[in-house]
């Protein structure tokens, strides 16, 4: 059910400026990378430079985009980002321009999607290359904008701030609910609304209690075949899932989910009880530290976010899968490329694929995955693009993003969910190395994504590079009590697999023992 919102804002910190340069520090910032090839998120840049973003925050955000495969890392200026953000930052302790804002995303991400289901035919062959490219330069318009809206999550540092230091002054209020800061911050910035993510682990839930009850639980080694004949009703069971939400959690580049997988996660869940609902409700924990209106619309608002996030993130999945696995595809059957490969080429020039005026090798394509760079900075050493040795002498000069001090032996990052772990890390760069994580180790990623539910579950700790106290590391960690350190920047430079390592998340440390 839709939680139901006082209007009431919220009062600005009148150090929020001070709190923003705090946290986004140096010369360059990251704001994301990847195990992907870069044209999406190339695509996102230059929205995040155009007249629509001027017109939201009162200034655009140019950045860099750089490729070397496997990674694509995108930067933005600490200065020009700071300046965003600080625009930004008011809309957020308005409640009336969240709720407004909630609906325009929600409104442009569900265009977005019923844009991609154009893509999501068999008959793709049909179409001229020319209606193939119009169909793609509409399909990119809608794709772009739930992020320009969207944008207000990434511009939370003074928000968050003011949201734990509420907690910390409501601490004995809270003890006395039996609760811990953690926890009580988790209920109370839950999604205001059930997210595609949390239907999907629950219909995988349902999946596996009629796994349990079926004739074939004790079976080792289990196949599609064999649960066609034997349990045809749980057989039906996954193949709906599948339609439903194969492509929930496709992130950048996939894979979807696979009949294989659904049966893996079901072994994994058997006989394991599900985490019960906290008996302490959110209205429980406003009532008990007699929080004002203005600060519970802080947590308020935090829920909305949580959930637009999402929001958000699910129409991105879809996006890409559409176009991964329809569009890319059929470009890359004309010219005599693969699907990855097509997402290695700029804008422009599948634009000249589609309209005769030229064909790219896949000799140039493997040379801009190995290293290139584009700019949407319209300043002079900011070339749009860059390929090869110039690429990576504006990589080394410029950017300058690689970790060069190997002997770091500790690092900070944000708190998620508080704790003490001492254990071995493993470094997981996409989801086919998921299963590098046993019972018990420590999970060192970019960022999270449901996709990596099966080794959050049996890790001992996260840490990310990436994301803050809205991303999906954060909330999943408070709800299943883990501790998690995130936005660090250098966890997967500076670790290595099977380091011993301190997850001090009480003080937001991460220190390497050995």
């Amino acid at each position: 059910m839709e939680k139901k919102f006082k209007i009431k804002n919220m009062k600005l910190p009148k150090n929020y400026k001070q709190i923003i340069k705090k946290s986004i520090q140096g010369e360059w910032y990251c704001l994301g990378k990847r195990t992907t090839p870069p044209i999406l998120i190339w695509l996102k840049m230059i929205a995040l430079s155009n007249d629509e973003m001027q017109k939201l925050y009162n200034a655009r955000m140019p950045g860099v985009v750089i490729c070397q495969k496997p990674f694509t890392e995108l930067y933005l200026r600490s200065e020009d980002y700071r300046n965003i953000v600080e625009k930004a930052t008011p809309i957020l302790f308005s409640i009336e321009k969240i709720k407004e804002r909630s609906k325009q995303i929600k409104y442009l991400s569900n265009k977005a999607k019923k844009q991609a289901l154009l893509f999501y035919r068999n008959d793709l062959y049909r179409l001229t290359n020319n209606e193939l490219l119009s169909m793609y330069n509409e399909m990119i318009y809608h794709y772009t904008r739930p992020l320009l809206y969207g944008f207000v999550t990434w511009c939370t540092q003074a928000f968050s701030e003011n949201a734990i230091s509420i907690i910390r002054k409501k601490r004995k209020e809270i003890k006395k609910l039996g609760l811990d800061e953690k926890s009580a911050f988790g209920i109370l910035v839950a999604p205001c609304k059930q997210s595609l993510y949390t239907k999907k682990e629950n219909f995988l839930d349902k999946l596996t209690y009629e796994f349990e009850k079926s004739k074939i639980v004790k079976s080792k080694s289990l196949n599609k075949k064999q649960i066609k004949n034997i349990a045809p009703a749980l057989h039906k069971a996954i193949i709906d899932f599948l339609e439903k939400y194969q492509w929930l959690g496709y992130d950048y580049s996939g894979p979807e989910m696979t009949y294989k997988e659904v049966l893996e996660i079901m072994m994994k869940r058997k006989n394991k009880k599900n985490k019960k609902s906290p008996l302490i409700s959110r209205d429980h924990i406003i009532c008990a530290c007699k929080l004002t209106n203005s600060e519970k619309n802080i947590f308020d608002t935090f829920s909305i976010l949580t959930y637009v996030k999402d929001l958000r993130n699910s129409g991105d999945d879809f996006v890409h899968f559409c176009l991964i696995n329809y569009f890319f595809k059929e470009i890359g059957r004309r010219f005599d490329l693969t699907k990855e490969e097509i997402q290695y080429l700029w804008p422009e020039e599948l634009e000249n694929m589609l309209i005769g005026k030229k064909r790219y090798t896949k000799k140039y394509i493997q040379k801009k995955a190995k290293c290139s760079v584009a700019t949407t900075i319209s300043e002079d050493g900011f070339k749009r693009y860059k390929v090869g040795e110039e690429a990576k002498s504006f990589v080394k000069k410029v950017i300058n993003c690689e970790i060069h001090n190997q002997k770091i032996k500790k690092f900070n990052g944000t708190i998620a969910c508080p704790g003490l772990i001492k254990a071995r890390v493993k470094i997981v760069y996409s989801f086919d190395e998921l299963d590098k994580v046993k019972f018990g180790d420590i999970l060192v990623t970019h960022m999270t994504s449901p996709r990596f539910m099966s080794a959050i579950k049996i890790c001992s700790a996260i840490i990310t590079d990436e994301g803050g106290l809205t991303c999906h590391a954060a909330i999943i960690a408070r709800e299943m009590n883990k501790p998690c350190i995130i936005g660090t920047k250098i966890a997967t430079q500076v670790l290595k697999d099977g380091q011993l390592v301190e997850v001090d998340a009480n003080k937001g440390t991460v220190r390497i023992i050995k």
